[in-house]
């Protein structure tokens, strides 16, 4: 719904319908709000899918495939040669600098474009924002323009030694090659976009979104109601932290035990190569990986037992208030919302927010510190062999996120469907004489069945987005390995890697494809949770009607 309202003296469209919004810059306003006759704070946020987020996603692209086709071109001493025996025709170490930091530069630039832009729209005749902001123009123009001669002007050079001086030029790594290709392409597209920043900054007046609060600190809505306050993952994870210094120590036992992991694979590969060396060497290896493993597991087992008993201890205080917040209700509240669907509000939906609020944080810590550790580690052995497996990484995570959007959906609506089944139930059986004097045993049982496939068909779906996401993470893994595998089987050919450090990078391509698929799997959980919270912040942000202290008066009394 679209309304124009009058704020600070300007007219301007707010769009009530947007979720994806991001929190505006500086552009906080206060105006008097007539209709309600009373001054209100507000701001402006603008929506997520919007031009400057695009130029962002374009640079990171652009930053992360050059940084993956630098790491993955010939070997380490090839690597090594590219960057301190630089050459203009077989090296591309300067196309990497340039794209990084053109990414880092661009961004800045196009941030402060869109706040300049975005201030100008109240303040039209500031002489210095405008200055301020054609600037961002020009600096993002000749940036692009800059970046993208060069790297057309680089391809030139090694097109010409290719084609004309074939016999005396010597080709760099096909990888290199394709990043000089890239940073054309990816060059021409951003340059040709940064003529279309002007269109797309006037565009913001349409496209921000107007917040309104009133006197108590709430967002209300144009009739000045208070808006339900929505159900996302910072809240969730908000209610744990009266657990919080509980959590921390389970943090620190989380870290002890995940340095041993990501410790056990180097060491494995120290195994197999002191195996070739001598008794004693083996011995030794071997002890110090077992004493690597027992201290990992005593901190597996603190870490365990105090997520799981900050859990329970979230899901009573939870219970209780929620619980306690129903009790509080006006009388009419009971009339239009049924007890089974309160009864099941407490028990399953509090359930899934307390694994999702306790454990799952735990092994989403576990799985974030093993595959950055493991990462780290791998990269200082072989940088070639590293950039082979991170190349798999954006088409994961893109996958898992857009898999928990659609799971967040679905658990809301298995949710529901489980809490009409419920109500259902608790009416007909607590009913029962009214239903057997009617003969409505069929009627009932009918009902309840077509609750229960509901949730059914959604619960189908549950399972097959599940096994498709499994297996399809499960086999990129897969990929990955066996990519890893042969890549390090020929360096191991060439002699250039040891058979021990292959083995090490083995294990540790391992955790870091267990961990992305345990991964994917957390963030629909974490996805399941929000969508079951809907409800259960509903019924605790619910204010009562009528006061239990003061009640209602009534204004006038007729007593005839």
């Amino acid at each position: 719904m679209s309304n124009n309202i009058s704020v600070s003296g300007h007219m301007i469209n707010n769009n009530d319908d947007d979720d994806d919004d991001d929190p505006l810059l500086d552009a906080e306003m206060y105006g008097d709000w007539s209709s309600q006759q009373t001054t209100c704070k507000s701001f402006y946020t603008l929506p997520r899918f919007r031009y400057v987020n695009v130029i962002k996603g374009l640079l990171f692209i652009d930053g992360f495939l050059t940084a993956i086709l630098w790491l993955t071109g010939g070997d380490s001493q090839y690597f090594v040669d590219n960057i301190l025996q630089f050459h203009m025709r077989q090296s591309v170490f300067d196309l990497v600098l340039i794209n990084e930091v053109k990414m880092v530069l661009l961004s800045i630039v196009y941030y402060f474009m869109e706040l300049m832009s975005f201030r100008q729209i109240d303040q039209p005749f500031d002489v210095q924002i405008t200055k301020k902001k054609c600037l961002c123009h020009v600096t993002a123009i000749c940036i692009n323009l800059i970046c993208f001669a060069y790297s057309v002007t680089k391809g030139g050079n090694i097109l010409y030694a290719i084609l004309n001086e074939a016999n005396t030029y010597t080709p760099m790594h096909i990888e290199y090659n394709v990043l000089v290709i890239t940073s054309i392409a990816f060059g021409l597209l951003q340059f040709l976009l940064s003529f279309y920043s002007f269109r797309a900054m006037r565009k913001l007046r349409a496209m921000r979104i107007l917040h309104r609060f009133n006197d108590y600190g709430q967002e209300i809505d144009s009739d000045g109601h208070p808006l339900k306050k929505k159900a996302n993952l910072k809240r969730v994870l908000l209610l744990a932290s009266p657990e919080a210094g509980m959590l921390m120590i389970g943090f620190v036992a989380l870290i002890i035990s995940s340095i041993a992991q990501m410790l056990a694979p180097l060491f494995f590969g120290k195994v197999v190569d002191a195996a070739l060396k001598s008794m004693d060497a083996l011995n030794k290896t071997v002890l110090t990986l077992l004493g690597i493993y027992f201290g990992g597991s005593i901190a597996s087992m603190v870490r365990c037992w105090i997520f799981n008993l900050a859990g329970q201890r979230l899901v009573a205080r939870l219970r209780t208030d929620i619980f306690n917040n129903i009790i509080c209700q006006e009388v009419a509240f009971y009339d239009k919302t049924r007890t089974g669907e309160l009864t099941n509000r407490l028990s399953s939906d509090t359930q899934v927010l307390q694994n999702a609020v306790t454990v799952n944080i735990s092994m989403l810590l576990r799985y974030m510190l093993q595959i950055i550790g493991s990462l780290a580690v791998m990269f200082v052995l072989n940088p070639a062999l590293t950039g082979v497996l991170l190349g798999v990484v954006p088409l994961v995570s893109f996958g898992a996120v857009q898999y928990g959007h659609y799971l967040k959906k679905l658990r809301k609506a298995f949710q529901d469907n489980l809490a009409e089944a419920g109500t259902a139930a608790e009416e007909s059986i607590s009913s029962l004489r009214t239903v057997r004097s009617f003969a409505c045993e069929n009627k009932v049982q009918q009902d309840y069945a077509g609750h229960i496939q509901n949730s059914y068909n959604i619960g189908k779906k549950l399972s097959a987005v599940q096994g498709t996401l499994d297996g399809t993470v499960g086999f990129i893994s897969y990929a990955a390995i066996c990519l890893v595998l042969w890549y390090g089987g020929k360096l191991v050919n060439e002699k250039t890697v040891s058979p021990g450090l292959l083995t090490s990078f083995l294990l540790y391509t391992l955790q870091v494809a267990m961990a992305f698929a345990f991964l994917s799997s957390l963030y629909g959980d974490f996805m399941q949770a929000v969508g079951a919270s809907s409800r259960v912040f509903e019924l605790l942000d619910r204010e009562p009607l009528i006061s239990m202290e003061t009640g209602v008066c009534p204004d006038k009394i007729d007593g005839g």
